[in-house]
């Protein structure tokens, strides 16, 4: 997939051309599809064919995940933190849903940015599960501390300065001024505990060998998705094309540049959020769901080309994921 545009930059004077630099000051290349009811549909085709391993396995576990959970099968909502876990898990799947739409379109390293949120919604339902108290009284209270930051910050726009607002009680002012929680300007997490201290707290969460493919992720992936997301030198390399002295060739569009670690960290967390809720609410595929997961796992970390000629479809697959060889490597996209 070439990017959508190519920006060169040179160093000499404008009359001058650099030496074997191109001819053209600006390169443009636009690779979206020539029907304009659908820009993106070139890279879709694209994006299915050469990661079609990681774009099923993020799929397939979507599906399953929203297909477990609707109709709810486990036990009823009873308290604040059940409400926060089940939340967890729509915004869990709205974000997967996302990447692949980003993915689909070319946009790989976005979709990394987002796995960042995934990510850290897996650990706060997490540490909601280990600490259903603490979760319920902080859920509260940042919520209550955003209300009160947003009246005083309407107040001091001049649009707004003529506008009827009821002024801050005694009792207000020293809550929103309390920074042991949240911070002084609320840049605190809502549980007012740093992510490393919640993975800590929320080991209980887990079985030990998905707690070690979850620190994994999170020394890993998670950390090179935060440096994506920020301005960062990670970050700012990813669109460099061409670095030269006196010429700088730069890209902005989309690539397939972080695409598979992307497709493959959304599914295994989408999974990881899933499994964790059906547990906690006592599903009774749980156990099920866990032994499909593990499955789809190592079939989307397994070599792709096998010899399937003396396979029937009805087989085992050979690459020991369990699925039957037309559920799996023998798939007919």
């Amino acid at each position: 997939m070439t990017p959508e545009e190519e920006h060169d930059f040179y160093g000499q004077p404008e009359n001058q051309e650099p030496q074997g630099a191109p001819r053209r000051r600006t390169a443009q290349r636009t690779n979206f599809s020539r029907d304009p009811s659908d820009p993106f549909a070139a890279n879709r085709a694209h994006v299915r064919k050469k990661f079609a391993a990681k774009l099923g396995y993020l799929e397939r576990m979507i599906d399953c995940v929203a297909d477990e959970i609707n109709p709810w099968a486990g036990k009823p909502l009873e308290s604040k933190a059940d409400r926060i876990i089940a939340l967890v898990l729509s915004r869990s799947l709205t974000t997967a849903r996302a990447v692949v739409c980003l993915a689909e379109a070319g946009f790989g390293t976005h979709g990394a940015m987002l796995n960042r949120a995934l990510f850290e919604d897996l650990i706060d339902a997490g540490w909601t599960v280990c600490n259903p108290d603490a979760a319920a009284k902080m859920h509260s209270a940042h919520e209550r501390r955003e209300q009160l930051a947003l009246r005083v910050s309407l107040e001091k726009l001049p649009a707004t300065s003529d506008a009827s607002f009821e002024p801050l009680t005694a009792e207000e002012v020293a809550e929103l001024a309390d920074e042991t929680r949240f911070g002084r300007y609320g840049e605190r997490h809502w549980t007012g505990v740093s992510l490393h201290a919640r993975i800590d707290a929320a080991k209980g969460a887990w079985e030990e060998h998905e707690l070690v493919k979850l620190r994994t992720m999170y020394e890993l992936a998670h950390h090179r998705n935060n440096l994506l997301l920020h301005s960062s030198p990670l970050a700012h390399n990813q669109h460099l094309a061409e670095d030269a002295p006196g010429y700088l060739k730069t890209f902005a569009g989309p690539s397939t540049v972080e695409m598979d670690r992307t497709l493959f960290g959304a599914a295994w967390t989408i999974g990881a959020v899933g499994l964790l809720v059906m547990q906690h609410f006592d599903f009774p595929r749980a156990g099920e769901f866990a032994d499909w997961r593990e499955r789809q796992e190592r079939r989307a970390l397994s070599p792709e080309i096998f010899d399937l000629g003396e396979v029937d479809r009805n087989d085992p697959c050979p690459c020991g994921s369990g699925d039957k060889c037309k559920r799996c490597h023998g798939v007919r996209e």
